[in-house]
């Protein structure tokens, strides 16, 4: 089963828990990550050498809201519950692809590209709850809104023709929620298209990232209580 496939499924579930919602829960969320830039041939030809760089520090910071079942009642046995979870964030990702090149009288050159993305990330995400236990997964659709790359010689250039302006990231993790606060970790990483070929990069990359999550849910709403109102508890 491959990454789109899950990906179908996870909504599908999401959604169906959407259309019977008993609690809305609204929040802020903010997150912390390393990132690394893949890219997907390393030796391009005799001459070319290409490979990913150090781990570069990013964070993200937004907004979320959930839909789901009501909060749990004690219970003597373990039940599953599903939400619908849907996360707006603002992002910082940068990335480093190391290039090694060789001349014809045999001499090395090394460089290292260090991209700057800023992002606005939009997401929509299956939740499983088990007691306190979550795992979730799901796409974040991302629009690139800069993208720049710094050669070693702290030249600053415009990355539009090496990075792609949209994409669209997988996401799992899983977490822990006590009361108000769930912390998660994260792995994410693009399923379309993100770094194309270039004169600078002759050759495709990936974003992955590790993050590590902070979730404060601040109000809530619940079905039969004050469902239709603007007020929230």
């Amino acid at each position: 089963m491959n990454k789109k496939t899950v990906l179908l499924v996870l909504l599908s579930v999401a959604f169906a828990n959407l259309l019977k919602a008993q609690l809305v829960e609204f929040g802020v969320q903010a997150s912390v990550f390393g990132s690394r830039f893949t890219v997907s041939e390393n030796r391009l030809s005799d001459d070319i050498l290409v490979r990913q760089g150090r781990i570069a520090p990013g964070g993200t910071i937004g907004a979320l809201i959930e839909y789901g079942a009501p909060k749990d009642q004690p219970r003597s046995y373990l039940k599953l519950y599903s939400s619908l979870l849907a996360e707006f964030n603002f992002a910082y990702n940068p990335g480093n692809i190391e290039l090694m090149y060789t001349t014809a009288d045999g001499t090395n050159y090394f460089n290292e590209l260090s991209y700057t993305l800023m992002q606005s990330e939009l997401s929509f995400k299956y939740l499983g709850k088990l007691k306190r236990f979550r795992f979730l997964g799901g796409p974040s659709f991302v629009y690139n809104a800069y993208r720049g790359v710094q050669l070693a010689n702290g030249e600053m250039r415009n990355a539009g023709s090496q990075i792609t302006p949209y994409y669209i990231n997988f996401e799992f993790g899983i977490g822990v929620r006590a009361n108000k606060f769930m912390v998660s970790t994260r792995y994410t990483t693009n399923i379309t298209d993100f770094g194309k070929e270039s004169p600078l990069i002759p050759t495709t990359f990936n974003s992955h990232q590790i993050r590590f999550v902070v979730d404060i849910y601040l109000m809530e709403k619940h079905r039969g209580k004050n469902w239709g109102s603007i007020y929230w508890d």
